[in-house]
């Protein structure tokens, strides 16, 4: 899971693993949720973020009938 990341160095490689560990969790988990995107924010694209600090954002539905939704999740040194 995304705990074993949790001292990696922020690299996008990083953040690469852990956009598969979300979607292979999901789908293992939670298959009806589709998955539309997932974006890692750290302080080189949020400025206000400050060091140490990562926003995961997930973009999903689940099926054509329901609209997408955002699930936003800080982790924060703080």
């Amino acid at each position: 899971g995304i705990r074993k990341m949790l001292f990696e160095p922020r690299l996008p490689a990083t953040y690469s693993k852990i956009q598969t560990a979300i979607n292979t969790q999901i789908v293992k988990f939670m298959p009806f949720v589709n998955i539309t995107g997932v974006a890692i924010l750290d302080d080189s694209s949020l400025p206000e973020l400050g060091p140490n600090n990562v926003i995961v954002k997930v973009n999903y539905n689940l099926g054509q009938a329901s609209g997408e939704d955002t699930l936003k999740i800080t982790f924060s040194n703080n």
